[in-house]
């Protein structure tokens, strides 16, 4: 079996080499993926307004996009289970595995030179949508639920409001959780890319993990680690002046400028190399 550096090499080969096909279809997927999300944000704070008038709308809508973060300070079960379970979770995932089963197909079509699979961003909507769906809430709801409801669990233990270091132990058992259970399913989406139906490729996902746990895990740290680039200038800006709206300082605006391109490092260069080394290392256990 390829080594997990040489798997890394190849799929940064083959990002470089195709760059342009990435480009193209991730950007429509990328544009109804903002649309959805920010009128299911729109939404929700209407719902919150609605509960409590005495909430703004401006103040629903910035909480609503903002409740991830009691996961690493206080765990705010008011805002954590209805917010980042319900109206966070299912349908950013759902809609963030319709965007990557495109570049899973386009991905194939590179390695393989497959034509099973819709190459174009919004063909694959003919064939399987439902499956498809299907797989998004699964893995939603597999990935983040657990770390977040053993967050909440554990918040209520300790009692709020959770005061340092208890916040950051509790907020990295929740993020060591997800870390596993999205190593579990990291053969989940191709599994379901090859065939296989919703609950079938969960299985699968789980077999082939536990019998190639090394290369699946080694892969899953590198491609995390590249994703958090766009993380860490959040953290910093946390750390210095809050959770506030940016103002005019330029250290503040430093940071949330690099946050904005990281977070297109990640959508453009990091997603695509890691379906790639995950579709490659696919491919491999079921050869092997």
């Amino acid at each position: 079996m390829t080594t997990t550096t040489n798997r890394i090499k190849t799929s940064f080969q083959v990002w470089k080499d195709n760059f342009l096909k990435f480009v193209i279809a991730e950007i429509p997927m990328a544009i109804v993926i903002g649309i959805v999300f920010s009128l299911f944000s729109l939404v929700v704070a209407m719902g919150i307004v609605i509960i409590n008038p005495s909430i703004t709308f401006v103040d629903a809508f910035m909480d609503y996009l903002t409740s991830w973060w009691p996961i690493l300070t206080q765990g705010d079960i008011t805002l954590l289970l209805p917010s980042l379970i319900i109206s966070i979770i299912v349908p950013l995932y759902a809609i963030g595995v319709w965007f990557v089963f495109p570049i899973y197909g386009l991905v194939r079509s590179i390695l393989f030179e497959s034509t099973d699979f819709p190459i174009k961003p919004f063909d694959w909507l003919k064939r399987g949508k439902e499956r498809y769906l299907i797989t998004g809430i699964v893995l939603s709801l597999l990935s983040l639920a657990p770390g977040s409801i053993t967050v909440v669990i554990l918040t209520e233990i300790v009692g709020r409001p959770v005061v340092y270091p208890l916040d950051w132990i509790i907020g990295f058992i929740g993020l060591a959780i997800f870390f596993v259970m999205m190593g579990l399913l990291m053969m989940y989406v191709p599994s379901v890319v090859s065939g296989k139906g919703a609950i079938e490729g969960l299985v699968n996902s789980f077999n082939l993990v536990k019998s190639n746990i090394k290369e699946v895990f080694l892969m899953w740290l590198f491609y995390l680690f590249m994703l958090i680039v766009w993380f860490i200038p959040i953290v910093l800006h946390v750390f210095f002046f809050g959770f506030v709206t940016p103002g005019t300082d330029p250290f503040q605006s430093f940071l949330v400028a690099i946050a904005g391109l990281g977070a297109f490092f990640d959508g453009f260069v990091v997603l695509p190399m890691m379906i790639v080394g995950m579709t490659h290392l696919y491919d491999e256990i079921n050869v092997k």
